[in-house]
Formats: C-alpha cells, structure tokens, sequence
C-alpha cells in the first residue's frame, strides 16, 4: 500500500474560534467517553493529554464509532475546520444515539422494577 500524506490547511487566524472548535470536540469526547461504557476510562486521560489540536482530532477521528470508510474520509480532509466540523457533527449524532440508549435501559429498568414488585 502506498502512503501519501495529507497536506493539513490550518486557519490563518487561530483565534478564539479556532480554540472553541477545538475544546468543542475534545468536550464532546469526553463527554461521550463518560456515556459509553464501551470505552474504557483511560481514553479519557488520553484525550485530556492531547496537546496538539491535530493530533487531537486525527486521535478522535480515528477512534469514533465510525465505519472504516467514514473515518478515512474525515482523515482525508486537508481542511481543519471542515474536518474538525465532520467529527462534531458525528460525534454529536454518536452522544445523541447513546442519550437515547440510556433513557431507554432506565424505562426497562424502572419497567422490571415495577412488574418484580407488582408480582410478590
């Protein structure tokens, strides 16, 4: 297989935008991390390690719930912005997918609770 690197094209002006992107989605992983038990803990430490904003998102991108497909794709983007914004938008339909799985293990919960009572 042949490699080819990816030229990376940062924003000229990594102001304040630049940073709330980037802490967005670190926030976003960690808070999906700490959903997810799945994951294991010690990526949580990983993320919070990053220091590179590069580094950061090729780590999550490459890491995500994503098919193989999906996630080279994203790695594929030279554009940090638009790559950082692919990851936002997945990782935030991925926590939105784990909200619902939990709301719905505490109806079924709550639901065996009420019929293991009901029935003594």
């Amino acid at each position: 297989a042949k490699v080819i690197p990816v030229e990376q094209v940062f924003p000229i002006d990594k102001g304040d935008n630049f940073e709330g992107l980037v802490n967005s989605v670190k926030d976003l992983a960690l808070e999906i991390i700490e959903k997810s038990p799945e994951i294991p803990t010690e990526a949580n430490i990983a993320i919070k390690n990053i220091e590179s904003p590069n580094f950061l998102l090729n780590f999550i991108s490459s890491n995500m719930n994503a098919g193989v497909e999906e996630k080279q794709n994203i790695l594929n983007e030279a554009d940090f912005t638009e790559r950082a914004n692919r990851v936002m938008r997945y990782m935030t339909k991925e926590l939105q997918m784990l909200d619902i799985k939990v709301k719905f293990v505490l109806i079924l919960t709550n639901n065996n609770e009420s019929f293991s009572c009901s029935s003594r």
